[in-house]
């Protein structure tokens, strides 16, 4: 699945639509998916190298 564009509303809608509400979701730190309060929401910072946190 492909989201439709790369902004909040756009994307916090595609993972609220394709998830269940009582998911862990893991997204990488763009400003689009800051705000997912109605989820455990869990990031990785790309831009100090990082693609897997296992601190969680």
């Amino acid at each position: 699945m492909v989201a439709k564009g790369k902004d909040s509303a756009t994307l916090q809608g595609f993972v609220r639509y394709h998830v269940e509400s009582d998911t862990t979701v893991y997204t990488d730190e763009a400003f689009a998916y800051q705000g997912m309060m109605d989820m455990e929401h869990h990031t990785v910072n790309h831009s100090v190298g990082e693609y897997v946190n296992n601190s969680f």
